[in-house]
């Protein structure tokens, strides 16, 4: 299940309270030197970085007005969810407090920009915004800065193309991400290879290769391609945690070097090990008993763990469940891994 989180946002503004000899100032000027800003409720920024999204700097003349606007710049970059602010004057001036709860935050995707490795890419958008750590909002100012950041980068490079950016599902797992794209790009996968030599004569490979050779370059879709196409190879044969990726297009020559039309992407294989299945342990089986939903598993101890299998027993599983009338049963699997062993023991 993959849900998008609402963004809810509170402002508040405490009196403005003029110290005497400050009255006569604000009475015509209505500022007053600002002295210091802090934070709290942060968790990943640290409250340096809070007071530079704001806008506002020590030192500064400041109104009332100024200080609304700095919460709203915090508001606006998308990185908080809620942000009200209190104030206190004094003869010297104002001390600022924002009281701030951090978005949660996406991990960034990069989808087609074959002229530039990842770290290339983030290093553009922390030009822009030194606290990026890998990760944006869901929306807000900063990820429209991301996107304009990695826009000035292939336009140094002499590709001119419009950056767009979107929340979507993960391919590789759960979660959403960020993801950023060009828009206008004609460029297609000439050919999709992989390190492991026996997928070139794997027929189910081979079958589904159409799917992606010849369609428009996409990071995205060739992800989406290996979860749903070429994981299930492994994973029939024990290889629960075999690693694809990331997939690779080896250019040479400068980015500003006009590419081909089509490309050749490479994909990285790590087969890793072969499971065998050690059993399963039920808990919370009222209904069916644990000799009963070891049958609809289908996999015997010691042999292969067919993860293509076990993800089929499950299935039967939840239709039983549903077929008896418990529509919302859950069924989690918790696998257990014996590294020594080369054995898998999911708990369901």
């Amino acid at each position: 299940m993959r849900t998008l989180l609402g963004l809810g946002v509170g402002l508040a503004g405490l009196v403005w309270l003029a110290a005497p000899q400050a009255r006569a100032q604000s009475a015509t000027a209505g500022t007053a030197e600002l002295r210091e800003v802090r934070s709290e409720g942060q968790k990943i920024l640290s409250e340096a970085q809070v007071t530079a999204i704001s806008g506002l700097a020590t030192g500064a003349q400041v109104s009332r007005a100024e200080l609304q606007a700095g919460a709203d710049k915090l508001v606006g970059s998308g990185l908080f969810a809620t942000v009200r602010y209190d104030f206190k004057t004094r003869t010297d001036g104002v001390t600022l407090t924002f009281h701030v709860a951090e978005s949660p935050r996406l991990p960034v995707y990069y989808d087609n920009f074959p002229w530039f490795g990842d770290s290339e890419l983030s290093d553009a958008i922390r030009a822009r915004l030194p606290f990026f750590n890998g990760t944006l909002p869901e929306d807000g100012g900063v990820v429209d800065q991301a996107a304009d950041a990695i826009h000035e980068l292939l336009a140094t490079h002499k590709l001119d193309f419009a950056v767009q950016h979107q929340v979507t599902s993960n391919p590789l797992g759960e979660g959403n991400l960020q993801q950023f794209l060009i828009d206008g790009s004609a460029l297609r996968i000439a050919s999709l290879n992989f390190s492991d030599a026996t997928l070139a004569s794997n027929t189910a490979a081979q079958a589904h290769l159409s799917e992606v050779v010849g369609k428009p370059y996409s990071r995205m879709a060739i992800d989406v391609f290996l979860t749903e196409r070429i994981r299930p190879i492994y994973w029939k044969q024990g290889y629960l945690k075999a690693k694809l990726g990331p997939p690779e297009v080896r250019l040479s020559g400068p980015p500003s070097e006009k590419l081909p039309a089509e490309v050749p992407v490479f994909v990285p294989v790590d087969a890793g090990t072969i499971y065998r299945f050690a059993g399963a342990a039920w808990s919370g089986n009222s209904i069916l008993s644990s000799i009963t939903l070891d049958s609809f598993l289908g996999l015997k101890a010691g042999a292969v763990a067919d993860g293509m299998e076990f993800e089929g027993g499950l299935e039967r599983v939840r239709d039983e469940y549903g077929r008896r009338g418990y529509l919302d049963t859950t069924v989690q699997p918790d696998a257990a891994f014996d590294e020594a062993a080369h054995r898998s023991s999911p708990l369901s």
